[in-house]
């Protein structure tokens, strides 16, 4: 089994490529969510906008664990 490169290309994308996009989101939304809500106006904007970089970072997931299983 760990023989095999594909075992280790869905564990390179959970310890090297994830937690890279996970903390970077993070940091961003930490500082546009509060500012968003905060000015009122751009708040519907935002949340689209959190949604959208949600389903990107899902695909991403699927896209790292498709090539890595075929």
């Amino acid at each position: 089994m760990f023989t095999d490169p594909t075992t280790y290309q869905a564990l390179f994308y959970f310890l090297v490529i994830k937690p890279g996009i996970t903390i970077g989101m993070t940091v961003l939304l930490v500082v546009l969510v509060p500012a968003s809500y905060v000015l009122v106006l751009p708040a519907p904007l935002v949340l689209r906008l959190v949604r959208r970089l949600g389903i990107w970072q899902a695909n991403v997931a699927v896209e790292g664990l498709y090539y890595a299983v075929s």
